[in-house]
């Protein structure tokens, strides 16, 4: 449901998810919007998101694009601009090579598939170590 009321304060940050139905306004609802709210309320339910480096480092980093190919390279490039900014925000070792390679192999939307579910629900995997191993074995 959208509602041009709901986006006229800032302090209600344009959405509302309830159980049965989603309010926002409607130009500011979009995938990567939802997308982030999702992964944030996760976080804020599970300990192991705020252990994953990469969850903390690709919440803001992950927007959609037109196409997964798109995504993945954009995602590419803000994950290799954060990883500049010191250890404090750097990713495991290996994990920015797979990514080259899931891209390189034509394979970006297997991995933004993959990478989304990570961050919504880190149990699947466990922990950054099992989530860049499984994705290696899987190259």
């Amino acid at each position: 449901m959208a509602s041009k009321d709901l986006g006229r304060n800032r302090e209600n940050n344009s959405l509302a998810v309830f159980d049965s139905y989603i309010l926002a306004s409607p130009e500011y609802l979009k995938a990567d919007v939802l997308f982030q709210y999702f992964v944030l309320e996760s976080h804020a339910r599970n300990k192991a998101c705020s252990d994953s480096a990469i969850i903390q480092n690709s919440m803001y980093s992950l927007g959609f694009r037109e196409t997964p190919e798109e995504t993945a390279r954009c995602y590419q490039k803000e994950a290799k601009r954060w990883a500049g900014f010191g250890e404090k925000h750097g990713f495991p070792k290996g994990y920015l090579n797979m990514v080259g390679q899931y891209i390189g192999q034509g394979r970006a939307a297997e991995f933004v598939k993959e990478l989304a579910c990570y961050m919504l629900n880190p149990g699947t995997y466990g922990n950054d170590d099992r989530f860049i191993k499984e994705m290696v074995e899987r190259l």
